[in-house]
């Protein structure tokens, strides 16, 4: 998503501690619908010296200034594969993706299997406690989990968590979940009419 750069008034001196080496703004910050989630800032400070006559000012605009971007809104990751409560003889990879007003840093995955243990991606297994999360592979906006050895079993549910967390360090407070069943026997049909 795009930012913007969003126009202040400059701050009065008395709203700014000025210490020997540093300076701090405590009041008068920007807030509620001043404060828009996904909009960039720039910040910038001018100093005056002790001279005499008023003083020597730095100009606006130094080197020394910053650009931060605000994001207060939740990240969401997304599962596409599998699909909710679906029934699949071949499941080699898990998929998804992930949307955010700013960006998202990282996408992480936990599968459990009904009975409450989870996978082990370095054994391939599901011995592991629950949640077990691990990261997602390829881009955040479309991620995915290849599976080298599918270690799905025949007639046993599984349920595929997923989780984001945005550049500005949260994680997705809500996971979303794709519950499947794994079925790789074949259906048999009999003639009971006429014997």
């Amino acid at each position: 998503a795009g930012t913007s750069l969003m126009p202040f008034a400059r701050l009065s001196p008395t709203n700014v501690n000025v210490f020997a080496s540093s300076w701090s703004i405590t009041a008068n910050l920007p807030s509620g619908l001043n404060l828009p989630s996904g909009t960039s800032f720039y910040v910038t400070a001018s100093g005056f010296d002790n001279a005499s006559d008023g003083g020597n000012q730095e100009l606006f605009g130094n080197p020394r200034s910053s650009t931060f971007t605000y994001d207060n809104t939740a990240s969401t990751a997304t599962i596409a594969v599998p699909v909710n409560n679906a029934y699949y003889s071949q499941l080699t990879s898990v998929s998804g993706g992930s949307v955010d007003n700013v960006g998202v840093s990282t996408v992480v995955l936990s599968i459990e299997q009904v009975g409450g243990s989870c996978y082990r991606p370095g054994n391939n297994d599901f011995a592991g406690t629950c949640p077990n999360w691990f990261g997602a592979s390829g881009s955040t906006w479309s991620w995915n989990y290849v599976f080298t050895t599918p270690p799905w079993v025949h007639n046993v549910q599984y349920g595929v968590r997923s989780s984001a967390t945005y550049l500005g360090g949260n994680v997705q407070t809500a996971g979303v979940s794709a519950g499947f069943t794994y079925d790789v026997m074949s259906p048999s049909a009999a003639v009971t009419v006429p014997w």
